[in-house]
């Protein structure tokens, strides 16, 4: 993936001595808040205006758009990278001394599921299982998410069903994983995409513990 020179393409959380930050609707400390994000919170952010980043999020399935001031986030690239030490078609692993992780993608087989056609598309999917399609422009899927399996020290970290559904055309050669020592929190990123439903996920790991996960319409 390339970016021109104020482009970012990356995801980053919130880090700020006040525990919290303000999105704004434009590049300026003086423009109407529109949302507010605790720290912790994972966004995406697209392109550097001055000392400004142009983020957006979904929460609570709205999505939202704005401005954050550049030092009160981290991009998840600053943190220590956990190795990747093996990829094939379907595995990807990654190591260090600590964290271990494994994660396999399976064939979508569509008799296990439901489907919502598109009204002003016949033949088009909008939902499988009635939940939104994240990886295709309406196609049929043709890879999930089977399992992600983490290992921190002695503790094992299975993410559950609800961090892998709906999360479909896994490409493991983009994925990676950082942690962040300080807040003992892992982050699980990927870019996926069937050629035209791109997307970025991001898993987050926090005291040893799945905690939540990140979407964002990368491009």
């Amino acid at each position: 993936m390339c970016y021109a020179q104020n482009e970012v393409g990356e995801f980053a959380v919130v880090r700020d001595a006040d525990k919290f930050v303000y999105v704004r609707s434009k590049p300026d400390a003086k423009s109407p808040i529109v949302d507010t994000l605790q720290n912790g919170f994972v966004f995406f952010c697209h392109q550097k205006q001055g000392n400004w980043m142009s983020v957006e999020h979904i929460e609570n399935d709205n999505f939202v758009q704005g401005y954050i001031y550049k030092d009160r986030m981290k991009l998840l690239s600053s943190f220590k990278p956990v190795k990747n030490i093996a990829t094939s078609e379907n595995t990807a692993s990654f190591s260090d001394s600590v964290i271990k992780i494994d994660i396999a993608q399976t064939d979508f087989i569509k008799s296990d599921h439901k489907f919502t056609y598109s009204k002003q598309n016949p033949g088009m999917v909008d939902a499988v299982d009635g939940k939104e399609m994240w990886g295709t422009d309406g196609n049929f899927p043709k890879k999930e998410y089977k399992s992600v399996t983490i290992k921190i020290g002695n503790e094992t970290v299975r993410l559950p069903k609800q961090a892998l559904e709906n999360l479909y055309e896994p490409t493991l050669d983009y994925t990676s994983a950082y942690y962040d020592p300080a807040y003992d929190t892992l982050y699980i990123r990927a870019f996926n995409s069937d050629g035209a439903g791109a997307y970025g996920l991001v898993w987050i790991i926090e005291n040893k513990k799945y905690k939540t996960r990140a979407l964002a319409y990368p491009f």
